[in-house]
C-alpha cells in the first residue's frame, strides 16, 4: 500500500484507517508488488527523434498499468512542457518518444523520469 500525496510505503497491510477533516482528501495506491528503483535511458535518434526508455521497479510479469511522469529539461534548466508527459511502464519497461525541432537550444538536455506512486526518479541526458 502506497500514500500517493505523501510518496510514501505503508507496507502490507489488510487493512487501515484514516482520518480526515472535512475538505479533505487522501489518496492511495493498493499494488499487488512492492516499486523499487527507476532507471533511464535517452536514445536520440535521426530527424531530431529522441526516445527515453524507462525501467521502473516493478515485477516484469505485472500487467497493470504503471505511471511514470517524464520531464524533459532544455539546457537553461526550464521544464519543457511540450516535450514532458506521461510513460506507462507496463511489466517494469516503458517508452515515451518526443521529436525535438532544428530551433530547439543546443547544449545538454536533461530528462527526469519519475515513478508517480514512490516519487523514485532517476535521469538522463542528452546533447542537440
Amino acid at each position: 500500500m502506497y500514500d500517493l500525496r505523501k510518496k510514501k510505503c505503508l507496507g502490507r497491510v489488510k487493512s487501515f484507517t484514516v482520518a480526515l477533516r472535512a475538505g479533505e482528501v487522501a489518496f492511495y495506491a493498493a499494488l499487488p508488488y512492492g516499486v523499487g528503483k527507476v532507471a533511464t535511458e535517452v536514445k536520440v535518434k535521426e530527424k531530431g527523434m529522441v526516445e527515453v526508455l524507462v525501467q521502473a521497479g516493478v515485477p516484469g510479469l505485472s500487467k497493470a498499468c504503471h505511471p511514470v511522469i517524464v520531464d524533459v529539461y532544455s539546457p537553461d534548466g526550464k521544464r519543457s512542457r511540450l516535450y514532458s508527459g506521461v510513460c506507462d511502464a507496463k511489466g517494469g519497461k516503458g517508452e515515451y518518444e518526443f521529436r525535438t525541432a532544428l530551433n530547439d537550444q543546443k547544449g545538454t538536455w536533461r530528462v527526469v523520469a519519475t515513478d508517480y506512486v514512490t516519487g523514485e526518479s532517476s535521469y538522463a541526458s542528452f546533447t542537440l
